[in-house]
């Protein structure tokens, strides 16, 4: 039988990790801007899924006071911040999120996999990476800023 390890998501207000993050966070947009720049754009976009993640993590263990969505995936996070209303244009970005989160899904998980009648090379599955990682940039400062204005 296996053990379920429950992980609970470092705070701020419990563990003191504040500069701890934003160090992080530094280096992570540095190397998501030099993934970009460079052409990787598959790093690029599991970078911000990590960021965005982290995001909203954050925000619905607030709103839950538990560590109930540490560690979840992005999809569920989704749907968990859908239930709190931050601002006016958050289900907006929401929904932009969840149809970035299904072209990242088939970026990182079907650029090697062949469908049946299909003749698309390489080349032809990465080229929309590149804006796929543009987008979630974007994406990433929208659900940023909001979480940042709410909670002031």
């Amino acid at each position: 039988m296996t053990k379920t390890i429950t992980r609970k998501r470092a705070t701020v207000k419990s563990d003191g990790v504040g500069k701890q993050r934003h160090n992080l966070y530094a280096d992570v947009l540095n190397r998501i801007n030099e993934a970009i720049e460079n052409g990787f754009y598959l790093e690029a976009i599991t970078l911000l899924e990590s960021i965005i993640s982290d995001r909203l993590e954050s925000l619905c263990n607030e709103q839950t006071c538990s560590d109930k969505n540490s560690f979840d995936c992005l999809g569920d996070l989704i749907a968990e911040a859908k239930k709190y209303n931050i601002s006016e244009s958050w289900i907006d970005i929401l929904k932009r999120l969840k149809i970035w989160k299904d072209a990242r899904n088939n970026a990182l998980h079907e650029i090697a996999k062949i469908e049946a009648g299909d003749t698309s090379s390489f080349a032809d599955k990465y080229k929309p990476c590149k804006s796929h990682a543009k987008e979630g940039k974007k994406l990433f400062r929208e659900v940023d800023r909001e979480i940042r204005k709410y909670r002031k």
